[in-house]
């Protein structure tokens, strides 16, 4: 993590554990509302994933599954995330803990939200993808 919302300031004199106990609260505190703003309406079956108007008056998605097949007949699953609705999730958590968080650190414990809920997910093998 590189971002200084997850470390206390240097400047106070506190032993390792309470920085350790620390971190771990700030992590947790982002994970669960990348749970509830995100992760959740992947698993929500009543929840309407639109929203954003395009330019055609229709709501467009922000998150939807696909299944995609790879040319070994590997079938995988790709979770898509709407940018706008991304950034807006992340720029009111910001705001409210009047923070800033990298985009790499909130990448990875949005992985790792994904993770604790039984979901492996990486950009780097295409099956979280955050985009228009």
């Amino acid at each position: 993590m590189t971002s200084q919302f997850f470390y206390l300031p240097s400047d106070k004199k506190v032993e390792d554990e309470v920085r350790i106990k620390f971190t771990q609260g700030r992590i947790k505190l982002l994970k669960d509302w990348l749970q509830e703003k995100i992760v959740n309406k992947f698993t929500e079956n009543e929840f309407t994933p639109k929203i954003f108007l395009n330019g055609f008056g229709e709501r467009r998605k922000i998150v939807s599954t696909t299944i995609v097949t790879d040319k070994d007949c590997n079938i995988t699953k790709k979770y898509n995330i709407d940018y706008n609705y991304y950034n807006a999730v992340v720029d009111e958590f910001c705001a409210n803990n009047r923070c800033k968080i990298d985009k790499k650190d909130m990448e990875y414990l949005l992985m790792l939200t994904f993770r604790d809920n039984g979901i492996e997910v990486s950009p780097l093998k295409g099956t979280l993808n955050i985009s228009l």
